[in-house]
């Protein structure tokens, strides 16, 4: 996603470089707003998820901390490992398993996946170029929509070449999870 005044694509000039994904860069801290429903009971945290990028050993590879505080009620740290190339911005799991977060050139309809043991993820580009309001602003989006084989669950996901995650909606039956950026540095 891009401010909405921005061009959508990525310059020709940028997307042969080593990181088209200059979100992707130790330092960069981003705040969420995190609301939804769980078990009919609605909720709304103010600043309840947060997303670290710090340098890790290799070239062109970030570590990623994900940090939820949903005050008394939920707080959990996760790790994952981002690299970026020409092509793609990549997510390693502690468990060693990548998939593609995000291409340079997405395509609508395009579709990447990992199997992950008695389950596959997918993740499927919707859209590009969809307006996205949140409290840091307007952007135009990338569209990701990301389910499973064995889940009837799904994600929704909007991302931005310059801001990188700018919204993030998980939707079941009994329950929703919807993270909007509240702010960046």
């Amino acid at each position: 996603c891009k401010k909405e005044n921005d061009d959508i694509s990525v310059p020709k000039n940028e997307m042969h470089q080593t990181n088209a994904f200059i979100f992707v860069k130790p330092g960069n801290r981003s705040v969420y707003n995190v609301s939804g429903k769980s078990n009919g009971y609605p909720y709304h945290y103010a600043n309840g998820f947060v997303l670290e990028i710090t340098p890790a050993t290799e070239k062109n590879t970030h570590t990623i901390n994900f940090i939820f505080d949903f005050g008394l009620y939920y707080k959990k740290h996760l790790h994952a490992i981002w690299q970026t190339n020409s092509d793609a911005l990549l997510s390693t799991d502690s468990l060693g398993r990548s998939q593609v977060v995000l291409k340079a050139n997405p395509s609508i309809g395009e579709v990447t996946y990992i199997v992950t043991g008695s389950d596959t993820i997918y993740r499927k580009v919707i859209d590009v170029g969809i307006q996205v309001t949140v409290p840091a602003g307007i952007f135009s989006c990338i569209k990701i929509k990301e389910y499973y084989s064995n889940k009837p669950e799904y994600i929704e996901e909007y991302y931005s070449f310059k801001e990188g995650l700018i919204k993030n909606e998980l939707l079941n039956s009994s329950r929703t999870y919807v993270s909007t950026l509240a702010s960046k540095n």
